[in-house]
Formats: structure tokens, sequence, C-alpha cells
């Protein structure tokens, strides 16, 4: 109900500053966790008044590649995988109401939407580590997630893709996966994303699929960090991701 309220005041507008403080940090032996409280200006003051009733906080997961497998996970009903076997899982693909993702999606066994992946992809080679290809050649063997939403400092996005809501943001260098959303039912725009960029060096981020469908789970040594934006997810199965990105320490 709290972030209802927002959503129908804020939806027209976007943050014109963010400002971001740590206010916690956990090494969590596969993965790290850092939190951060965020303190946002808005161009109107009603939206400005309002938000300073609410108080968001941000998560972002940094995970070594050389720590962890990585593998595209295909649930029901358009595969017949589980992410609960994994140690860490989140979802990633836009998907329409049939299902089918938005754009093309490939893991061991299936290969679904778009064959032509002419956008940025996520690949997993057979050594289960990800990076991100502009390429068209691939291997035969690689799991491929394709990116059609990207964000980097001074991209222009569109209103709806900035706004605060329910999102999550990917990326990944040669060594980390880092993983940003909002902590517990904390909301986040593309700003926070250029918040987090400038602290931890991250040069691009993927927006993966959000609002209803974000649901994500990290088991750590201390803790489990799990959330999903819609209550009781099993009984709202129409709500329900099939696409997750998952990890399991090597």
């Amino acid at each position: 109900m709290r972030n209802f309220i927002r959503f129908v005041f804020v939806q027209q507008h976007r943050p014109v500053e963010v400002k971001l403080n740590q206010i916690e940090y956990y090494d969590e032996g596969a993965f790290e966790v850092y939190i951060y409280s965020a303190k946002r200006a808005w161009k109107s003051r009603s939206v400005h008044v309002l938000n300073k009733m609410f108080t968001d906080e941000l998560i972002l997961f940094k995970i070594p590649i050389s720590s962890m497998r990585f593998e595209n996970v295909t649930e029901a009903p358009m595969g017949k995988d589980s992410k609960v076997k994994f140690d860490c899982w989140f979802n990633t693909q836009y998907f329409m109401e049939d299902f089918q993702p938005c754009d093309g999606w490939k893991d061991r066994k299936v290969v679904l939407g778009s064959s032509r992946f002419d956008h940025n992809t996520l690949v997993i080679n057979s050594n289960e580590e990800p990076h991100i290809s502009r390429s068209a050649a691939r291997n035969p063997s690689d799991q491929l997630f394709e990116c059609r939403y990207t964000h980097r400092p001074g991209k222009k996005q569109s209103l709806n893709m900035d706004n605060l809501n329910y999102r999550s943001y990917l990326a990944v260098n040669s060594d980390y996966v880092y993983y940003a959303v909002g902590y517990g039912n904390s909301l986040i725009s593309c700003s926070d994303a250029n918040a987090l960029m400038q602290l931890h060096g991250i040069g691009e981020w993927i927006i993966t699929d959000g609002g209803t469908s974000i649901d994500y789970c990290f088991k750590g040594r201390h803790k489990t960090y799990q959330f999903s934006s819609v209550p009781f997810r099993s009984i709202f199965s129409n709500w329900n991701s099939p696409y997750y990105l998952g990890a399991k320490a090597r």
C-alpha cells in the first residue's frame, strides 16, 4: 500500500539529484553486500515533500566470477528448471502475456524468442562464466540472455524507465557480476543506478525486468537476502517470471 500511493503521485516524475549513504556492508563469503540509504531531490515541490515521508534503501550484490558457476534458468511454463537449487538467483528477461521472452533467450536446453541476438547479450560460456558480448559470433554451447534495455551515465531514458519503481540492474565486467535493486520494499530509479555506478566503477547497467517480476534470493554465510514484489507469489502465477540467472559456489 505504501508504494501504491507513491506510484500514483510520482509516476510522471524522475529524481533530479540522488545522494547515497552506505549504511551497511557484509562479506558473505561467495559475494559481498552493500546497503545504501537514498536521499533524492525532485523538481516538483509536492513530490519532494511526499517522498520525504518515505525511506528507501538500495542493495548491491558484488559476486566474484571466479567463485561462482552461472546458469540461465527457465522455469514453468516455458521450461522445467528450478531456481531454488541455486545459492543465488534473480529474474532477468522481460516477457509477454504468453510468457514468451521479449528478446532472445537460451539456456542449456531451450532456445526461445528471437534467434538473432542483435542487442547486447549476456553470454555464459562453457566454463559457466558470464560476459557481455556485442558480437553475433558465438559458441553453440553458450547460454544467452539478450539485453534490450541498458543504462549508462548521460543516457536519456524514457520516463517509464526512469521513475521510481520496483527495478533491478545487472552489470558484468571481467571479474564481477553486480546486481542492484531496492532493498526490501524500497523503490529504485535510473538516477539511483547512476550513483551506484560512480561508487563501484560500473560502466553500463543492463536493466532487467522489474515491477511485479522482481524476485531474488542470495544465500550468504551469515544471512539470506530475499524479496518478491508480489506477496504469496506462488498463488499469483500469472505474474511470475520464467527467466532467471542462477549461481552456485564452485
